[in-house]
């Protein structure tokens, strides 16, 4: 199954455990804790979430400072951001939106409710998730079939191919709520446009390819 990577920041333990089990009881959350914004934006780039669950009344860094770091940096400005906060007068809401907020959950909330306030707030819906389903697994068969010719062959149709797979794939990763997958997607794209430019690192792109393959497959 595929699942909605959600990273989950906020530097209260109690809190982060209390979402870590209320969105553990729906099998298509996998959680990741975070206790601060600096380590969310290190998290951010290394786990590549689909999702991130952001406090917004943090030390040193706050959800707002967050925010406006994850938008800054291109592998994870299009990461969808849900505030959680105790904030929730309407005026605050419209800030939190205006600064490019998926949504906002308030605190406290009702663990029970949690997973399907999470749900109502993930972009996606574009295509039904049979059809979604349907095109990772074609993707990952002809990434897979791709990546054996380059290893036989390292030329330009080839590559070209990939780079096509990649921004298929990217697209509509995002547009399904499945930001990782579409920033992992991404990042093939980038290597297969650096390789073909003569400036790409040794065995880059099929390190790309290996990553989207492992990232499908889950």
């Amino acid at each position: 199954m595929i699942n909605l990577r959600t990273l989950s920041v906020d530097d209260e333990p109690d809190i982060r455990e209390i979402i870590d089990l209320a969105l553990g009881l729906d099998p298509l959350f996998m959680v990741r804790e975070c206790p601060s914004g600096r380590e969310a934006l290190r998290d951010a780039v290394e786990w590549r979430p689909d999702l991130i669950l952001l406090d917004v009344m943090m030390p040193v860094m706050d959800g707002l400072a967050t925010l406006a770091g994850l938008r800054a940096d291109p592998h994870t400005a299009m990461i969808p951001v849900v505030f959680m906060t105790a904030r929730t007068q309407a005026y605050e809401r419209e800030r939190f939106k205006s600064l490019g907020a998926a949504g906002i959950i308030a605190k406290p909330f009702d663990p029970m409710r949690l997973a399907t306030l999470v749900r109502d707030c993930v972009p996606g819906g574009a295509m039904p998730a049979e059809d979604f389903l349907w095109r990772l697994n074609d993707a990952h068969s002809a990434l897979g079939v791709a990546r054996a010719e380059l290893a036989q062959r390292h030329e330009r149709t080839t590559l070209a191919k990939i780079k096509d797979l990649a921004q298929a794939l990217a697209g509509t990763s995002r547009l399904c709520g499945f930001a990782g997958i579409g920033l992992e997607a991404a990042s093939l794209e980038e290597a297969v446009d650096g390789d073909m430019a003569g400036g790409a690192v040794p065995m880059r792109v099929e390190h790309a390819i290996d990553r989207v393959l492992a990232r499908i497959a889950n």
